[in-house]
């Protein structure tokens, strides 16, 4: 879920990035966007679908709070 969409996706992301050779900039754009919180509109339309629109939220919710100290901690891997 979320951990898998904040963490595991970006380091996939750095990893694949690093074996393909990617300059350093493009690969920490690259790995910053996979580390993105999940989308407002994705939530709203699960909610207009009525596809449990509390959980939805709740994703969305907890995916920012969480990427305030993930996206600093990524930012902080790439420079080193």
């Amino acid at each position: 879920g979320l951990a898998g969409k904040l963490v595991v996706v970006p380091a996939l992301a750095l990893g694949a990035a690093v074996l393909v050779g990617l300059p350093v900039d493009v690969r920490a754009v690259l790995v910053l966007e996979m580390a993105m919180p999940p989308m407002i509109t994705a939530m709203a339309l699960a909610a207009a679908a009525g596809l449990a629109p509390a959980l939805a939220s709740a994703m969305v919710g907890y995916g920012v709070v969480a990427s305030l100290v993930l996206l600093p901690l990524w930012r902080w891997v790439l420079a080193g």
